[in-house]
């Protein structure tokens, strides 16, 4: 029943519910993560998909190393040079 479930996550997890009231630090919406996502949701609009859960996965993982790098503040271009141009290791 969604009901008990509901019941269930509000017991376990009331330690957190309320935490954006007790720290001002955590925000009260998700909007910087929406708004992170946003141009891959675009873009994946605009291109139609990648057709294969191993294309979706590839693209991804490319997303997430590039906002990784960003708000670190590296350049992506020079990382992913940097990435390509770094010897496998051995095994």
């Amino acid at each position: 029943m969604p009901c008990h479930a509901l019941a269930w996550r509000l017991w376990h997890f009331q330690h957190e519910l309320l935490t954006g009231l007790r720290d001002p630090r955590v925000p009260l919406d998700n909007n910087a993560a929406e708004c992170a996502i946003r141009p891959l949701v675009v873009a994946r609009k605009i291109r139609g998909g990648t057709h294969s859960a191993k294309g979706s996965q590839t693209v991804m993982r490319r997303y997430s190393l590039v906002a990784t790098w960003q708000a670190q503040g590296h350049a992506p271009l020079d990382e992913f040079r940097r990435l390509l141009q770094t010897p496998l290791p051995q095994v």
